[in-house]
């Protein structure tokens, strides 16, 4: 009899729930990711104010648990919610005790889905939280990167000429720690070229993943670089390098798939938005859901307290948006 396959556990984040420097509760990702903080609770008793979830609702991501509770004031019919990290899920658990009405599923979205049948009111608070580097900076931040990375273009396209040949090696850790003696010879070279030098070294192959982490947080160390300066970098050359065909969100991939098979006449959905940016800006949004007549969109701005220590979200209003099904 053969040896049966050893199969592969998924690999988890680090989440944690602490208090952060204000004593605020906080959900952070590998101790240092900022994934949930006390003030979006507003924000999220707003879009669920909006959503008016009655009948049967279907949740995505518990978090800190301030959209489930509220959801619970509306006294649905049944409360389904999806939640994958072991972490989360065992608050979610413990919260659920208080209510009857509750179905807790864990795994990710994209694997429960199709078990599930309609509902009448859906809530999207996705996180990825697979194992990994995560690159969380605000919205703003990634925003002045791209215009500083656009400026900078002919310096940094003269920077890489000059250096094309580092890019055919394989390096040890020997050899990075050489490149940082040699830091005090380089400090006039764009901070957005060295860091694309990194991640170039990474894709390539050059570099393993561990190396280039260790990489980016001695730089940040020497260089004395803010970590939001970094994150925003990161997430930028992350969407920049998307292919058009991979690029929709999850956010688009969960709605597309709800709308086709999960949402009934009536039914509304609502979400968080990361950043107070009109929808009617969107063309893709104005093309896959204000343009579609199966849909009523609307939108409204809230405003909100968003705390100095807030490194993901670096505006004064939310975004509050609804989408029926006609």
């Amino acid at each position: 009899m053969g040896q049966s396959e050893k199969k592969t556990e998924p690999q988890f984040c680090d989440m944690q729930y602490t208090r952060d420097e204000n004593g605020k509760e906080i959900l952070i990702k590998e101790g240092r990711f900022q994934v949930m903080m006390e003030w979006e609770r507003p924000y999220m008793e707003a879009c669920i104010d909006a959503l008016g979830p009655s009948g049967d609702v279907l949740e995505i991501g518990f978090g800190c648990g301030y959209s489930s509770s509220h959801i619970q004031s509306y006294l649905p019919k049944s409360h389904t919610i999806i939640e994958y990290h072991p972490v989360v899920f065992e608050k979610a658990q413990e919260w659920a005790k208080s209510y009857e009405n509750v179905i807790l599923v864990q795994d990710t979205w994209q694997n429960a889905l199709d078990s599930l049948g309609v509902f009448d009111a859906i809530f999207f608070d996705d996180y990825p939280l697979e194992s990994g580097m995560g690159f969380d900076g605000d919205s703003k931040q990634v925003g002045e990167w791209s215009q500083m990375m656009e400026e900078k273009e002919p310096l940094m396209r003269e920077a890489r000429d000059r250096t094309a040949f580092l890019v055919s090696l394989k390096y040890t850790d020997e050899d990075l720690d050489a490149f940082f003696k040699e830091l005090p010879l380089i400090d006039s070279t764009p901070l957005e070229y060295v860091l694309s030098f990194f991640c170039e070294l990474r894709e390539q192959n050059q570099i393993t993943q561990m190396q280039q982490e260790y990489m980016l947080e001695r730089y940040k160390k020497e260089r004395k670089i803010e970590e939001g300066k970094i994150q925003a970098f990161m997430k930028q050359r992350q969407i920049k390098n998307l292919p058009e065909r991979e690029s929709p969100d999850r956010l688009s991939l969960f709605f597309n798939e709800c709308a086709e098979k999960h949402m009934r006449s009536g039914s509304c959905f609502s979400c968080f938005i990361s950043d107070p940016i009109s929808k009617f800006q969107e063309s893709a949004f104005l093309k896959a859901i204000q343009a579609d007549p199966r849909f009523e969109y609307q939108q409204e701005l809230m405003a909100i307290e968003v705390p100095d220590n807030c490194g993901y979200y670096a505006e004064n209003q939310a975004l509050v948006i609804t989408i029926t099904k006609l």
